[in-house]
């Protein structure tokens, strides 16, 4: 996996902002699939469709996996019904 790009950010008296993190689809998908199977035992690609299903039995178990999903393009494969 690829390194997570940081960048420090400072206003114009030098103090520290927030912290932009880039990750890549690679990325992205990488810790969507090890969420799922850590918490879920399934692959990130059926965890997706159970949401869109509205048959996950603890939605916020992996609220944070789901929130990551939304910075993939809503055509993304992963969202695929295979």
């Amino acid at each position: 996996m690829a390194a997570r790009t940081k960048k420090r950010l400072v206003d114009s008296n030098g103090n520290s902002m927030h912290q932009i993190v880039k990750l890549s689809r690679d990325e992205i998908l990488a810790s969507l699939e090890a969420g799922a199977r850590a918490r879920c035992d399934m692959s990130a690609r059926k965890l997706l469709r159970k949401h869109r299903e509205n048959s996950l039995p603890d939605v916020g178990a992996v609220a944070d996996l789901l929130a990551l999903s939304y910075l993939l393009k809503k055509d993304d494969p992963i969202f695929g019904e295979n």
